[in-house]
């Protein structure tokens, strides 16, 4: 006897309990709304449950067994009579027979209540043969689902709920595919795991699709007789128990840590995998602890380079001094904000003249763009890894037709188009040597486009250029200057009398030309900078507060 609240509760004494478990409702579990029942239980008796919702449904019912069960957290809502009492006699494993107005309630076992939702499915493979397709199937998923074959029907006959034929299902669609000259072939593996095979297939075998089989050592692939014989190869040393140390790489490949290896170390210690980044390492532990130690200094991230580039065109350039070295000797009762105009022009260069150059070059410069003597032809940065080539184009293309003498008639025949790119071209090929050093090739073309005699849509025109390679060692963060690119130019200026310079003839009365030799340079001006872990980029907002603080403020 228990005793609930304001009630004893009664039951048999059996060590059975899943048997006789002892239950109760405290509160109502089941409710009706018209022709509808709902039931809630957290923990209670099936007998008591089932009590209530026939006293509520107003029916009889006969109970022709000697046990009880507990129900756990049931809950139906909204349901007919009918359906509320098969849903809760399948938690008691337990049927009804409705005989006239009375209901009969009697025990069954969880086989007949699932027997109710299982089918059978006749499944006919299209590619695969049934015999060879029960071979693949593993026990695992098969031992549940398939009951026969129907050879000449080339069938499988499965029997199962849909949830349990699933699995099954998903590995004859996989299977039953055509070949094309392919069979499948199933292997157990004695020491590879079988999820992580396809990493290490060597390159002639990456063509390889591996299915493993969930929970078991074995695979299935799809292969020709040449592949089975390369893949059986393989796996014959592969799949052995071999004491290996996997290794992650961070920054370098696998190719090229075996391409570089110290002499104290043999490559056959080394395994690669499909994995660029993964290797295993079968040497001694000795070895293994000396390799480590070496990796540390070979597995790092390749040093970025940024260089920071500024172009400019100097007209006249022998009366402006480009060179780096100008001095200036702060004064005093001056107005610091009239410096602050004097450069404005570079505060829209990403270039850092000022910190880079000095305060007198850029006055000078500043002065020079304001009145056109000096032209930005490029501001701008380029990054790149150390050792690679980084490449800058400023250029124009221009189209031009092709044509050849026929032979036979004389005439010009076309032959298409050529085209005839010019402008500026910038490669630099820069790796970070010790001591912050940087060493750079740079190779600097300018070429020019002439103009043409005739039609310029069909005669190609000639092209000047002008080249300069240089190989330089700086310190990271010093300017390196390229110059001497110089070119003189033919410029004709016409001026006219409105209207009256525009008359044929007479019009050579109102108007003038005037030619003359215009000499320009182009000068290059590159700043390495060593970029490890981030990216370091101008401040321009602070530009103007780094430069008054150098130059003007007063120490």
């Amino acid at each position: 006897m228990e005793e609930h609240d304001n009630y004893f509760y009664v039951r048999l004494s059996r060590t059975d309990q899943s048997v006789v478990t002892p239950g109760f409702l405290g509160t109502r579990a089941v409710n009706r709304e018209n022709d509808l029942y709902t039931i809630n239980v957290e923990y209670g008796s099936f007998r008591d449950v089932l009590d209530q919702l026939f006293r509520i449904a107003d029916t009889e019912y006969s109970y022709l067994s000697e046990s009880d069960r507990v129900l756990n957290r049931v809950q139906f809502k909204s349901r007919t009579f009918e359906e509320i009492l098969k849903l809760l006699a399948e938690q008691a494993q337990t049927d009804f027979v409705k005989v006239g107005n009375l209901y009969y309630i009697y025990d069954i076992r969880q086989s007949d209540i699932l027997a109710k939702y299982k089918s059978s499915i006749y499944r006919q493979l299209e590619f695969l043969d049934v015999r060879k397709a029960q071979q693949l199937i593993p026990p695992e998923i098969s031992s549940t689902g398939v009951v026969g074959i129907d050879a000449e029907s080339n069938a499988l006959i499965l029997y199962g709920t849909l949830a349990s034929l699933e699995p099954l299902q998903n590995f004859l669609d996989h299977i039953d595919q055509s070949q094309d000259g392919r069979k499948w072939v199933r292997y157990n593996l004695d020491y590879l795991d079988p999820s992580g095979l396809q990493a290490l297939l060597p390159a002639e075998l990456s063509m390889i699709k591996i299915t493993a089989i969930p929970q078991t050592p074995s695979i299935i692939v799809s292969i020709t007789d040449t592949q089975k014989e390369m893949f059986d190869a393989f796996l014959k040393v592969a799949d052995k128990l071999v004491e290996g140390t996997a290794i992650a790489l961070r920054y370098i490949k696998s190719e090229d840590l075996l391409a570089h290896l110290p002499p104290s170390f043999d490559k056959n210690d080394i395994a690669r995998t499909q994995d660029p980044s993964l290797i295993f390492f079968k040497g001694t532990r000795e070895k293994l602890t000396a390799f480590k130690r070496i990796l540390e200094t070979m597995d790092r991230p390749v040093p970025q380079i940024r260089y920071d580039l500024l172009v400019l065109s100097y007209q006249d350039s022998q009366g402006f001094n480009w060179e780096v070295g100008a001095s200036y000797n702060p004064r005093t009762n001056v107005d610091s904000t009239s410096f602050s105009g004097t450069i404005s022009p570079l505060l829209n260069l990403g270039f850092d003249i000022a910190s880079t150059f000095g305060y007198q070059f850029a006055l000078n410069l500043s002065a020079s763009l304001e009145e056109s003597r000096t032209r930005v032809v490029a501001d701008t940065t380029l990054n790149g890894l150390s050792g690679e080539k980084t490449s800058f184009r400023n250029t124009n293309t221009y189209r031009y037709r092709d044509y050849r003498i026929d032979p036979a008639t004389g005439d010009q025949v076309s032959e298409g188009s050529r085209e005839i790119t010019s402008g500026l071209f910038i490669d630099v090929d820069g790796w970070v040597s010790g001591d912050n050093m940087i060493t750079m090739n740079i190779a600097t073309t300018i070429s020019k486009q002439q103009d043409a005699s005739g039609d310029s849509a069909d005669v190609l025109p000639p092209t000047t250029e002008r080249v300069v390679n240089t190989h330089v060692r700086t310190p990271a963060g010093t300017p390196v200057i390229i110059s001497g690119l110089t070119q003189q130019d033919t410029v004709i200026a016409e001026k006219k009398v409105p209207v009256l310079g525009d008359i044929p003839l007479l019009g050579w009365l109102f108007k003038r030309k005037k030619e003359s030799q215009e000499d320009t340079e182009l000068v290059i001006y590159i700043v390495p900078h060593i970029e490890y872990d981030r990216n370091d980029t101008v401040d321009q907002g602070g530009l103007f507060e780094r430069i008054y603080v150098k130059y003007i403020q007063e120490p």
